[in-house]
């Protein structure tokens, strides 16, 4: 992830994870192994649109299906989810 603001942070999540909670996520890490990783067991996605600490909440949740989300991320949190689950 790199964020608005510069700065680069590496988030860790089961792909298979993903691809059961996310539709979008099953399409970029579909992509992902067909063009750039093919037979990798690592994949890296590449977010711009989200901040660090929005990332961590949106993982959080699909992890626990619960979050419990500062009011100033609220918003931010709630457009993340509605573009990547």
């Amino acid at each position: 992830l790199e964020d608005r603001s510069g700065t680069k942070s590496t988030f860790f999540a089961h792909k298979i994870i993903l691809d059961s909670r996310s539709t979008v996520f099953c399409a970029l890490l579909a992509e992902l192994e067909a063009t750039q990783y093919p037979g990798s067991k690592v994949l890296q996605i590449r977010l711009n649109d989200i901040s660090r600490g929005v990332l961590a909440l949106l993982l959080e949740f699909v992890y626990t299906d619960s979050v419990r989300a500062p009011p100033q991320m609220a918003l931010e949190l709630v457009h993340v989810t509605k573009k990547y689950l």
